[in-house]
């Protein structure tokens, strides 16, 4: 029977804990990253979405499309939620809900 030494658990322990700290960085860089993204829908995006997406048909297709490409409809739900959140469809949060529910009936 064989066992493992003491030093090479160490090492397995200590490479473990550094995948991990290279791992969360990578989740935060793409957290950083997808925010700054989000920062360039200024208003002459959210005044281009709203004006396409007021036919509540164009909105569910706009869902479709962008699962479609993106792969995930947790994905795009997540995103209409944040744009309804900071005011990206309309400064009236009743106009935002309203615009939005199609484009996340699309995505799911």
């Amino acid at each position: 029977m064989t066992t493992t030494p003491p030093e090479s658990t160490g090492k397995s322990t200590l490479i473990s804990a550094l995948k991990l700290i290279f791992y969360l960085y990578l989740f935060f860089l793409s957290l950083e990253l997808m925010g700054a993204g989000m920062k360039m829908f200024g208003k002459g995006f959210s005044q281009m979405l709203i004006e396409t997406t007021t036919n509540p048909f164009v909105g569910l297709f706009i869902g479709i499309l962008s699962t479609s490409i993106i792969q995930s409809s947790s994905s795009t739900t997540s995103m209409v939620v944040a744009m309804v959140a900071s005011g990206a469809f309309s400064h009236d949060p009743a106009v935002s809900i309203i615009l939005a529910i199609p484009i996340i009936m699309g995505a799911n």
